[in-house]
C-alpha cells in the first residue's frame, strides 16, 4: 500500500522554525542590493548579493532533496521515495518507530511523518493538516509493524 505526501513550496519553505530563519536570511542579499543602488555602487556588494542568494538556494534545494514524498509499505518492509529520486528500503527490524510531528501553535496546522530507523531518521514533506493527517499515518504504520 502507498501513502503520498503532496509537495507544497509554501508548507516546506516558509514554516516556522528553521524555515523562518531561512526566510529572514533573504534580507541579507536585499540589503546588499539596496546598498548597491542607494549608496556607492561597488562590485563587492553585488558579488555579496549573488553569493548569498546562491548559497540560500543551495541550502533550500539540498534540504528538500532528503525528504520523501511517497512511502509504500508491505509485510517485507517500507520503501521511501525521496525527492532526489533515490529509493530507501527499510525492513521492519531496521524501523524503530513512526512519528507524527506537528508544526505550529496549539496542535499545529502542518505536520510531517518521521520514520525513526537504525542510525538515521527520514522525514516526509510537510503537509497541511487540512489536507492530510500525519498522525493517522503514524498510528496505522506503527500498528501494521507492531511498533511502540
Amino acid at each position: 500500500m502507498e501513502i503520498e505526501y503532496a509537495y507544497s513550496v509554501y508548507e516546506n519553505i516558509f514554516y516556522t522554525g528553521v524555515g523562518m530563519l531561512r526566510f529572514y536570511l533573504w534580507l541579507i542579499p536585499l540589503a546588499f542590493v539596496y546598498s548597491f543602488y542607494k549608496h556607492r555602487a561597488s562590485l563587492l556588494k553585488l558579488f555579496g548579493a549573488v553569493f548569498t542568494v546562491s548559497t540560500l538556494f543551495y541550502w533550500e534545494y539540498d534540504s528538500l532533496e532528503e525528504k520523501f514524498g511517497t512511502i509504500t509499505y508491505e509485510e517485507s518492509g517500507v520503501t521511501l521515495f525521496q525527492k532526489s529520486g533515490q529509493q530507501v528500503s527499510l525492513n521492519p527490524k531496521q524501523i524503530e518507530r513512526f512519528w507524527s510531528i506537528s508544526i505550529g501553535r496549539s496542535g499545529g496546522w502542518s505536520c510531517y511523518l518521521l520514520v525513526k530507523a537504525e542510525g538515521r531518521d527520514y522525514e516526509s514533506f510537510i503537509v497541511h493538516k487540512r489536507d492530510h493527517l500525519c498522525e493517522d499515518d503514524a498510528i496505522l504504520l506503527n500498528r501494521f509493524y507492531g511498533k511502540g
